[in-house]
């Protein structure tokens, strides 16, 4: 059950299982998709955010179904897709937004920047191929359909990297919503505290002492 306002990301891969979307030569949108929504839903969990996949046997309308379930006003719902032209000159990231202009902004910022291409900013949904974006437009959370990049365009292709978009994703929602887990807690790890030298010369006194009490020798120890 969702919370009235607790803070969630919906994650869903654009197009599904039955539908490629945009091709161009052995570049498939739709596993391109999958593929940069899992990492970036991998990222998000390790900082301790509360993520909801879409499932990729749904298509638009069942995807949509499944946002208004899971999420709510405060959440984000990202659709993750990649845009193509005939024009291979056209290229750079774009959010398509109805309602919340500033996040679908933060998104087109940050993963223009880490792919290191243009940014064509955020724009109304109305001003892609279609006339109205059911994601954008149907569901209840701060939708924004991102248009990461264009297979089409050789200079996009060229630059593109999972790493760095996903990254670009992430660092965006970050913004948007600041994590609960900082950075230093999710790298943490166990290294051994190192003794210092009063902690050794306790330890040496202490295995003398039982040695001679023992009647043995004294071990021998490195400080």
């Amino acid at each position: 059950m969702k919370k009235n306002n607790e803070f969630s990301v919906i994650l869903n891969a654009g197009h599904f299982l039955y539908d490629e979307g945009a091709k161009s030569g052995k570049l498939v949108e739709s596993k391109m998709a999958m593929i940069l929504r899992d990492m970036v839903s991998t990222r998000l969990e390790q900082l301790g955010y509360k993520v909801h996949r879409v499932p990729d046997n749904l298509d638009i309308k069942e995807s949509v179904e499944y946002e208004k379930k899971h999420a709510n006003e405060n959440s984000v719902s990202l659709d993750i897709h990649f845009d193509s032209f005939g024009d291979p000159s056209a290229g750079g990231t774009t959010a398509y937004f109805f309602r919340n202009e500033i996040v679908a902004a933060t998104f087109s910022k940050h993963v223009s920047q880490a792919l290191g291409i243009r940014n064509r900013g955020a724009k109304m949904d109305n001003q892609s191929q279609h006339d109205r974006l059911a994601w954008c437009r149907d569901t209840i959370g701060r939708a924004v359909v991102l248009e990461c990049c264009y297979l089409s365009s050789p200079e996009d292709m060229a630059k593109f990297n999972y790493e760095k978009c996903a990254d670009g994703i992430v660092n965006a929602i970050k913004e948007i919503e600041p994590p609960m887990i900082t950075v230093a807690e999710t790298v943490r790890i166990n290294i051994p505290k190192e003794e210092t030298f009063l902690e050794k010369l306790l330890k040496f006194l202490s295995s003398l002492f039982k040695s001679k009490k023992l009647g043995s020798s004294a071990p021998k120890t490195e400080y």
